[in-house]
């Protein structure tokens, strides 16, 4: 036998050295959880002037992990998700985060309540004809219930 023949024969035999291998299947998301994630990253990409200008962190695109790090709190009051946000690409090309979002999505899967700051907000909302937002420091807050 060659090496190749022995390398094959090692692929063959280990195959079935697998195949009796309980597989970990994991906890399946509820429906509801996918549903908030959903709900709140895109109430926070309107709210923050659309996805041409504004992008939730990576997290609040896991639904298969309802939202991974970004969710704060799954309780009968709803499902809470805190992340930050910022221009298109800030994550992957190393950029600050210029917005952070926490957001509570209630069980019935409607906005109960949200927190927006940013420093570009209040730009967005003015441009928009929604009128002036009250600022704190060098941001606005936006609160929506």
């Amino acid at each position: 036998m060659n090496l190749s023949s022995l390398t094959a024969l090692a692929v063959i035999a280990g195959t079935g050295a697998f195949a009796g291998a309980p597989v970990m299947a994991e906890a399946a998301v509820p429906a509801s959880q996918v549903r908030a994630l959903n709900m709140a990253r895109n109430t926070a990409v309107t709210e923050n002037g659309g996805l041409s200008v504004y992008r939730p962190q990576p997290c609040m695109f896991q639904t298969s992990s309802g939202g991974g790090d970004c969710l704060v709190d799954d309780s009968p009051s709803g499902y809470t998700f805190s992340f930050l946000g910022g221009d298109p690409g800030w994550p992957e090309d190393g950029s600050d985060a210029t917005t952070e979002t926490e957001i509570q999505i209630a069980p019935t899967v409607a906005v109960s309540s949200a927190s927006f700051t940013t420093d570009r907000l209040a730009d967005f909302r003015s441009a928009a004809g929604q009128g002036p937002l009250s600022s704190a420091g060098t941001g606005a807050t936006v609160h929506v219930s």
